[in-house]
């Protein structure tokens, strides 16, 4: 997916990684938002959940969510991030118009 995401050691982390990516997928349409934290761009609140937990991206991915501190792995938090932070990108790629979202980049 990027730098930022570890390659899976084992099998099992693989199978966790797509879990947890397809989870993410989900989040915006159950009502996740993801904002920064202060005025950065490294760090995001993930609001939508039982809790908001924080997610940093740098200087290495981080969130406090209990799922990430278990397994030391990216979890739900960090993919929907990324993928909020890809989806903005192509927004703007695009113009910041419809355009975006009418060829299903968004």
């Amino acid at each position: 997916m990027s730098n930022l995401i570890p390659e899976p050691k084992t099998i099992q982390d693989a199978k966790r990684q797509i879990d947890r990516q397809d989870k993410a997928q989900k989040m915006s349409a159950m009502g996740y938002t993801a904002r920064q934290f202060k005025t950065t761009d490294k760090a995001f609140y993930v609001d939508g959940g039982k809790e908001t937990y924080l997610v940093y991206l740098y200087p290495s991915v981080h969130c406090s969510c209990p799922d990430f501190s278990r397994h030391k792995d990216c979890c739900k938090h960090v993919f929907f991030v990324i993928q909020e932070a890809m989806d903005a990108l192509a927004y703007e790629a695009w113009g910041g118009d419809e355009r975006a979202e009418d060829e299903g980049l968004l």
